[in-house]
C-alpha cells in the first residue's frame, strides 16, 4: 500500500475506515484473521463434501469424468473454460451439491 501497487480489495477498504484509526494491531490482525479462516473453513468443507460423494457414490464420478472428457478432451487436453459451463451441467450440479450440504 506504501508503494501504491497493491490492489483494492476489502483489506484495503478496511484499512482506510475510521473504526480502524482507533483498533490495535492485534484487533486488525483478528478482523483479517477471522475472515481468512471463514473463507478457508468453507472451501475445506465444500472439498470434503465431494470426496465424501465421491466415496459413496463413485457412479457420479466416471459420469462427472465422462462430461469432462467430452467437453476439454479425453485425459485433460485442456482445461475447462468459464464459456464451457453451459455444457458441463453435471460438474455445475456436483459444485452446487456440495456447497450447499446436500440439503
Amino acid at each position: 500500500m506504501a508503494n501504491g501497487t497493491q490492489r483494492e480489495c476489502f483489506g484495503t477498504d478496511f484499512l482506510k475506515t475510521k473504526e480502524v484509526e482507533s483498533m490495535t494491531k492485534v484487533q486488525k490482525l483478528f478482523v483479517f484473521g477471522t475472515l481468512m479462516e471463514a473463507g478457508s473453513d468453507t472451501s475445506r468443507v465444500t472439498l470434503g463434501q465431494i470426496i465424501a460423494g465421491a466415496a459413496t457414490y463413485p457412479d457420479w464420478v466416471k459420469r462427472a469424468q465422462e462430461q469432462l472428457d467430452e467437453v476439454c478432451g479425453h485425459n485433460a487436453e485442456r482445461l475447462p473454460q468459464w464459456e464451457d459451463r453451459e455444457r458441463l451441467n453435471y460438474i455445475s450440479a456436483v459444485v452446487v451439491e456440495s456447497a450447499s450440504g446436500g440439503k
